[in-house]
């Protein structure tokens, strides 16, 4: 039986990604992410669910590809790598470059020489031969390499003069643009690179082959380039206004109940920042929000959920705080044992808005 044969047999198909902007993520709509939603429609073309397996970096997600949960890659792979490190790579569905990032109204340089002195970070997204290449061409740049650095995280930090400059890739550029509109791109350090699959380099080729079948047609149709839209045209739904009402709210607003966030947050066991996130989300970070529905303060508790929790005032900033997180954890903690992290916080989340009633209605479908 060929691996093509295997996958159809068994009515699915394993898929490693990473999180990240351009590559997965979960948002209102579901799952998304250009990587995802190739993968998802490559899937689809075999007749075949997609299980996703998420990864935290690029070194985890090599090693796992070919291992039980992972017939194939993707998450902006380029194809000199994937051939460097012994891997089959797909035709090529994307290309992109590396730029350089810096804060406009700062000096802006218009070629390597120009960055040299200032130290640069660089995403996890970076290739190894891709790395080695720019050291080549400017051994005295100093570079850091960032595994534990968000792309979302490196823009704050240009957008906060933390870093005068970062090395990203051109489609993780285009996704944060809109979101980070103070952060510019000086210049491209290296030329487009081509994006591919990643497989197996021990497979007998069949499931390679068919997925080089499904980027050729998508490409003839025209359906790669609309999915690279549909991605872009999430970020820009974050408008300039959007980001610079969050700017000043961040500064107006966050400072006044960050302690709140964090005490909350390491009581439940929850990162701050989601937390923060959330009562942006519900409230803008307003203490005296009221909802039509009846819903108030910071974290929008109804008054069955503040009774519940222990909430005497709902308009009580921290006191909100302290609900809306006791609430999370206890949604989390409700969830089935087979859910496992990051989607046991996911899908807590998601029933914090809707109840858990109806999350639990749509996963039974």
């Amino acid at each position: 039986m060929t691996d093509l044969d295997r996958i159809k047999s068994k009515g699915y198909i394993n898929f490693l990604t990473i999180y990240g902007p351009t590559t997965y993520f979960v948002d209102g709509e579901g799952e998304n992410g250009l990587d995802f939603l190739l993968a998802k429609s490559f899937a689809d073309s075999l007749n075949v669910d997609l299980n996703v397996e998420v990864k935290a970096n690029l070194s985890s997600l090599l090693n796992a590809l070919g291992g039980p949960k992972g017939d194939f890659a993707s998450a902006n792979l380029l194809e000199n790598v994937l051939n460097n490190k012994s891997f089959t790579a797909s035709n090529s569905y994307l290309s992109m470059s590396q730029q350089v990032i810096y804060k406009r109204g700062n000096f802006k340089p218009s070629n390597i020489s120009e960055v040299i002195g200032s130290a640069s970070f660089i995403s996890n997204s970076v290739g190894e031969i891709t790395l080695s290449k720019i050291r080549e061409n400017a051994p005295d740049l100093v570079l850091y390499e960032t595994s534990d650095i968000s792309i979302s995280d490196l823009f704050s930090l240009i957008k906060e003069e933390k870093i005068k400059y970062a090395i990203v890739n051109s489609i993780e550029y285009s996704i944060n643009r809109h979101i980070y509109p103070s952060v510019g791109a000086a210049f491209s350090i290296t030329e487009n690179n081509p994006v591919a699959l990643a497989f197996p380099s021990y497979s007998d080729g069949t499931l390679s082959s068919a997925a080089n079948e499904y980027i050729d047609v998508s490409r003839e149709k025209g359906e790669l380039k609309k999915l690279t839209s549909i991605i872009t045209s999430y970020s820009e739904k974050f408008s300039a206004a959007d980001s610079k009402r969050l700017d000043e709210l961040t500064q107006k607003r966050l400072p006044t109940y960050k302690a709140g966030f964090q005490i909350a947050g390491d009581k439940y066991n929850i990162d701050w920042h989601l937390l923060a996130a959330m009562a942006y989300q519900e409230s803008h970070w307003d203490d005296r929000a009221i909802s039509p529905t009846g819903v108030r303060g910071l974290m929008m508790l109804t008054l069955r959920t503040a009774k519940e929790m222990g909430i005497l005032n709902r308009l009580d900033p921290f006191q909100s705080i302290e609900g809306g997180s006791k609430y999370l954890a206890k949604l989390r903690n409700l969830m089935n044992e087979d859910i496992e992290e990051p989607d046991r916080t996911f899908m807590a989340l998601a029933a914090y808005n809707v109840g858990r009633g109806h999350l639990e209605d749509a996963r039974i479908l």
